[in-house]
């Protein structure tokens, strides 16, 4: 028995890079913020803009923005008063470009102007 399950304790612990890629598709899996990355990769923005495209409050952008920042997908700096938010990696750019291409999206620039807004359930008023 004890042969058995030294396998399945082996699988769960992944190594790094695995790790730190079930962080990205994980980050990318809510809605929202695969929105914000998606309006991100046309170019950086601040969260006023984001809160604006997406039509939420600034609390949940915000939210949403400091998971995908955990996960390392995002980065920020600080100009004037404001926060620019940018996507930290062209391997993440590649990532949601590819993944969009594969279920027809096309590219991010030209399909942002087709986007619909934040879905009912992730609405925040």
């Amino acid at each position: 028995m004890a042969e058995l399950e030294r396998p399945i304790e082996e699988a769960q612990e992944l190594d790094q890079s695995t790790n730190a890629l079930i962080m990205i598709f994980h980050a990318l899996s809510h809605p929202v913020r695969f929105s914000i990355c998606k309006f991100l990769l046309t170019k950086p923005r601040s969260v006023s803009e984001l809160c604006e495209l997406l039509e939420l409050k600034q609390y949940a952008v915000s939210q949403q923005l400091a998971i995908l920042r955990a996960a390392e997908i995002l980065d920020a700096e600080r100009q004037s008063r404001y926060i620019i938010y940018s996507l930290k990696s062209d391997a993440v750019r590649r990532i949601l470009r590819v993944s969009m291409r594969n279920v027809g999206l096309d590219d991010g620039a030209k399909e942002i102007a087709q986007t619909p807004k934040a879905s009912g359930f992730a609405r925040i008023m």
